[in-house]
């Protein structure tokens, strides 16, 4: 499947550039950073004139900063020219979102800070305030199918965590076994990968990373977008054709769910139909207006159709 489109190009290939280009090196920064003191401590024996703990803290501190760097230098370079190039714009941010290239901008959280502190020059922040109000006036949709599977991009980010945290425990365990210092440390580094992965928490969206594993392994897509209706595969809730969909809005974040609600006929009654997003590869407000639109398209077009005939 080509990636360009005419003069445009694929959401797809502009999230793959942005994740090469502003994801991985700033990883990449990190990980030379924290993971140059830690080899030079444990296998050159350096002495950096301070204890190796104030040593791993500061290197894994000075990495987080080259990291949020990097990132705030090249992403908006990046989104002026992914999204002046991209054939559907919301569809970019959503996957830029997913894969965490962007962050969402709400009135709090991470995406807030996150927008505040991209660096710019006059010429850019121009460019993308046109972009920007050309995008939220557009009313680009395309027709095709849509199918919208679990993300394992979060994922790989608790991965390194954990990995992180799993490296310091052995560390500071082996260092002397018979020291109770290090023992306690040690057993205290190693709550943290066991919290994340078998404990519900505010830190991995309330779902532990044993069940993200698990939702992984399904490779079946999680929903559809057809002409004919939406097929979903969560919770079994199966196909809804259009003309029973009555409502659909995101659910708010009061309830801990980050999730989109559909309203919808089945079996002659009014339903409700949940659906937790969280470690879906979409945002849940694109969702939201994804389906909206298709409905009214597809719905229009039958009307039409139907009036033909």
């Amino acid at each position: 499947m080509s990636h360009k489109q005419g003069n445009t190009i694929s959401p797809t290939y502009a999230a793959r550039i942005g994740l090469i280009w502003v994801v991985i090196p700033a990883l990449i920064l990190f990980g030379l950073v924290f993971g140059g003191v830690v080899y030079s401590i444990e296998f050159l024996e350096f002495d950096w004139g301070i204890s190796e703990p104030a040593a791993l803290f500061i290197s894994f501190l000075l990495g987080l900063i080259l990291a949020c760097l990097w990132w705030m230098f090249t992403v908006m370079p990046w989104r002026i020219w992914a999204f002046s190039r991209v054939s559907d714009p919301v569809e970019l941010h959503a996957f830029a979102i997913a894969w965490m290239i962007l962050y969402e901008d709400t009135s709090r959280g991470l995406g807030f800070f996150f927008e505040r502190i991209i660096i710019a020059n006059s010429k850019q922040h121009r460019k993308w305030v046109e972009l920007r109000k050309r995008i939220q006036e557009s009313e680009n949709f395309l027709l095709e199918e849509r199918f919208i599977y679990y993300s394992g991009i979060k994922l790989l980010w608790w991965n390194v965590l954990l990995l992180l945290f799993g490296i310091l425990c052995i560390k500071f365990f082996f260092d002397d076994p018979t020291d109770l210092q290090n023992i306690a440390i040690s057993l205290g580094l190693l709550f943290v990968p066991l919290f994340i992965l078998f404990f519900p928490s505010k830190l991995n969206d309330n779902l532990p990373m044993q069940k993200r594993i698990s939702l992984l392994r399904k490779k079946e897509a999680q929903f559809r977008i057809s002409r004919e209706g939406i097929s979903i595969a969560q919770d079994h809730v199966g196909f809804i054709p259009w003309q029973h969909v009555k409502s659909v809005q995101r659910i708010m974040e009061d309830k801990n769910v980050k999730g989109v609600e559909i309203g919808a006929m089945r079996d002659e009654e009014f339903t409700l139909v949940e659906l937790d997003v969280r470690e879906w590869d979409i945002n849940p407000g694109y969702l939201v207006q994804l389906v909206q639109k298709a409905h009214l398209h597809f719905s229009e077009n039958k009307t039409n159709s139907s009036e033909l005939g």
